[in-house]
């Protein structure tokens, strides 16, 4: 891994050394700094193991979409092909991704459902036109049964016959309401 470059301001002293003080703080001038204090700043500074790495994916993906004629070395595609950049991407986006993952599975359970459905109101659907078609048929046939002429014909041993003569009215009186 290539370690950061760590830029240091060097401040020259504006003021002349002060003559009670040893000669190694003089040349130093007013500020004096302590080491740790340095190495701690630098500790803080630097990025952890985790951001270099990523920058380092960056930078080389930057330079392989930016190079439009660069061929392909083995080094890129061990990279592409170790899925570094791919894990790194469903580490950062696991909420999107899980949600796109339960909408699929919805729409595709619901489509399932819906066809489900739609068979069986298909199977409904022809057992109705079937019940009608069966009802109309009894119900012609009921009628052909109970036609008087049928009747008649079929009940030859009674002496039930055709009238001969007219039907007359028969007078009914009101009664008076009281």
């Amino acid at each position: 891994m290539k370690q950061p470059d760590i830029a240091f301001e060097i401040k020259t002293p504006t003021e002349e050394p002060k003559a009670d003080l040893p000669a190694d703080e003089a040349e130093m001038g007013t500020d004096t700094v302590n080491v740790e204090d340095v190495q701690t700043a630098a500790e803080a500074d630097a990025p952890s193991a985790e951001e270099t790495e990523r920058q380092n994916l960056r930078e080389n993906l930057r330079r392989y979409l930016g190079e439009e004629d660069t061929m392909f070395s083995k080094e890129m595609i061990r990279e592409l092909l170790g899925g570094a950049g791919l894990v790194g991407l469903l580490r950062h986006n696991w909420k999107l991704l899980s949600l796109i993952i339960f909408f699929s599975m919805v729409y595709v359970s619901l489509g399932y459902f819906t066809r489900e459905k739609m068979i069986e109101n298909d199977t409904l659907s022809k057992n109705l036109l079937d019940s009608r078609y069966k009802s109309l048929t009894l119900s012609s046939e009921l009628r052909e049964r109970t036609l008087g002429s049928k009747v008649e014909s079929q009940l030859k041993d009674t002496t039930l016959r055709q009238p001969t003569e007219r039907p007359f009215c028969l007078p009914v009186e009101k009664e008076k309401a009281e």
